[in-house]
C-alpha cells in the first residue's frame, strides 16, 4: 500500500524550505527541526519500507510533548492516525505540543519546557465579512530559565477545527503569569499575531 509518498514528500519539502544558510533564523529553525525529525526516524523509516510503524513506538513518541504534533500530522497524512494514542487526540494535548515545539526554537527557550501546566481555554470573538467566528486559545504556564513561572499561548482553534489543525498564533512573551490576567495574556498574543494571520488566511485583518 503506497501511503508513504505524501508524508515523506511533505517532510522533504518542509526541510528544503529551511535550507537557506544565509539566515541565522533559518539555521536556528533547521537546528530545532532536525532534532524532531531524528526523533521521528523510526516512524518514517517504517513508512518508507511500506510498513505500519510499531504502535508501541508511536505511543512512546507521543508521550514526548515537543514532537507530538509533528508525529500526529505525519501519521494523519499517511492515513495512519489510528495508531496515535487516543488520549492525546484533543485540543489540550495538541496545544501543549505546539507550544512546546515553538519553545524548542533556539531563539526562544531553546529546550523542552519544564513544569508546563494547562490553565484552560480562552475564547476571542472575531467577525469575518460580518459573520461571527470563535477563536479559542489555550493558556499554559511553564518554568523559564530564570526560575520564574511564565505564560505561553497556543492556538487559536477556529470554530470547529479538529485537534492538530495548523497552529497559527502560538507564542510566548515570557511574561510572568501574575503580571496580568489570563484574558490579558491571551489578548496580548492575539493582538500581536492574529491581524497578520487573518490577512493571510482571509485577506482581511
Amino acid at each position: 500500500m503506497e501511503w508513504t509518498l505524501i508524508p515523506l514528500g511533505f517532510l522533504l519539502l518542509f526541510f528544503l524550505i529551511r535550507r537557506n544558510r544565509g539566515s541565522a533564523s533559518r539555521r536556528a529553525l533547521m537546528e530545532r527541526d532536525e532534532k524532531v525529525v531524528a526523533a521521528l526516524k523510526p516512524v518514517y523509516d517504517a513508512m518508507e519500507a511500506n510498513q505500519a510503524p510499531d504502535k508501541d513506538v508511536v505511543q512512546k513518541l507521543a508521550e514526548q510533548v515537543e514532537i507530538r504534533s509533528m508525529l500526529y500530522r505525519l501519521l494523519d497524512q499517511a492515513g495512519l492516525a489510528y495508531l496515535f494514542p487516543e488520549k492525546f487526540v484533543n485540543h489540550e494535548a495538541a496545544a501543549a505540543s505546539d507550544l512546546a515545539f515553538y519553545l524548542l526554537h533556539p531563539a526562544e527557550l531553546g529546550e523542552v519546557a519544564e513544569e508546563m501546566a494547562y490553565l484552560g481555554p480562552i475564547e476571542k470573538g472575531w467577525e469575518r465579512l460580518g459573520e461571527p467566528m470563535v477563536l479559542t486559545y489555550h493558556l499554559f504556564t511553564f518554568r523559564h530559565k530564570t526560575g520564574e513561572t511564565v505564560a505561553g499561548v497556543a492556538g487559536p482553534v477556529i470554530d470547529d477545527d479538529p485537534p492538530y489543525a495548523p497552529s497559527r498564533c502560538t507564542m510566548s512573551f515570557y511574561d510572568t503569569i501574575d503580571s496580568m490576567t489570563h484574558v490579558e495574556h491571551v489578548a496580548k498574543v492575539h493582538d500581536s499575531q492574529w491581524p497578520g494571520v487573518a490577512q493571510r488566511l482571509f485577506g482581511e485583518a
